[in-house]
């Protein structure tokens, strides 16, 4: 049976323009009928997309592009009848590889083709829906860097960017209110984590979180020096980051985060807004296609607990 999808993809995304053409070309080699694709992605625009696919019959929304380019289109799939396949087309992708997804736009094809449907946990940070990530702190302030140098220096802003976020790291205090406690760190950074591997390529893990747990994982850095980052590189290479001194992590459903001074959270890379915010998980939100083996090693997972 042939199967019929649109396509949201962003071309401005690191390598969505250069992908674009292959993942049409490689969606018809497929036997997958592309009824629509659109490129403009913002929420109206998404809406009637998805909107006209009801009408079409249209079952499968393939979206093309890194962490925040899914974020933002789950977030209006989210709670449909709708079913996601995920084509890594950003810097990152870390929701893909933590979904078991090839970084490749054929190898994620196969995956819509061969593999199987499950739902996964989404986060939501005030207004905006996230699959990977939502961050406070350093990892905001390496984010603005690497944006402003990127023009001059290319691909070296990233580690100029990396060097210059540690040079002039700094502490906050963090107040985090959940539905039965209420936390106090000073810490140069909180995440809250739904998706589990994170820097790229590297696909380090958050050891705690899982996409199917129904919670996030709040991972706080209180320390952050020379002896901390010598013993934090093993530490991230074996997924126990909650092992270390100076990290905590912990586990939520819901929670209000608030920090002094105010802080821009962002969320898959992108600016969601100020502290304070609530931030939860939306359990079983997202229908998504994956690779057989996730669904094995997630079936077992839910197993043992």
């Amino acid at each position: 049976m042939r199967i019929r999808a649109i396509l949201f993809a962003n071309v401005r995304s690191g390598n969505g323009r250069r992908w674009l053409d292959p993942i049409v070309q490689a969606t018809a080699e497929f036997g997958i009928e592309l009824v629509s694709t659109h490129l403009q992605l913002d929420a109206d625009s998404i809406d009637r997309a998805l909107e006209l696919a009801r009408t079409q019959d249209v079952k499968i929304v393939l979206v093309a592009g890194g962490d925040g380019t899914v974020g933002h289109v789950v977030g209006r799939v989210a709670g449909t009848d709708f079913t996601v396949g995920v084509i890594p087309a950003g810097t990152s992708n870390d929701f893909a590889r933590s979904l078991l997804i090839p970084i490749d736009p054929r190898g994620a094809l196969d995956v819509v083709i061969r593999g199987v449907a499950t739902r996964v946990d989404i986060g939501v940070a005030g207004e905006r829906t996230f699959v990977h990530a939502a961050v406070l702190g350093l990892s905001t302030q390496f984010v603005r860097a690497d944006e402003a140098l990127r023009s001059v220096l290319g691909r070296l802003s990233y580690p100029v960017a990396g060097v210059w976020s540690y040079l002039h790291r700094r502490r906050s205090h963090f107040t985090l209110k959940t539905t039965d406690q209420v936390h106090h760190f000073d810490a140069y950074e909180v995440a809250f984590v739904n998706a589990p591997v994170f820097a790229g390529p590297l696909e380090f893990e958050v050891a705690e979180a899982e996409l199917d747990s129904r919670r996030l994982s709040v991972v706080v850095v209180e320390r952050l020096g020379i002896r901390s980052l010598v013993r934090y590189v093993p530490a991230i290479l074996t997924g126990h980051l909650g092992r270390l001194p100076g990290i905590q992590t912990l586990s939520i459903a819901w929670g209000e985060i608030d920090s002094v001074p105010p802080l821009e959270v962002t969320v898959d890379g992108e600016t969601a807004g100020p502290t304070p915010m609530v931030l939860k998980v939306r359990p079983a939100a997202l229908r998504v296609f994956v690779p057989q083996t996730f669904a094995e090693r997630h079936h077992e997972s839910r197993r043992r607990r």
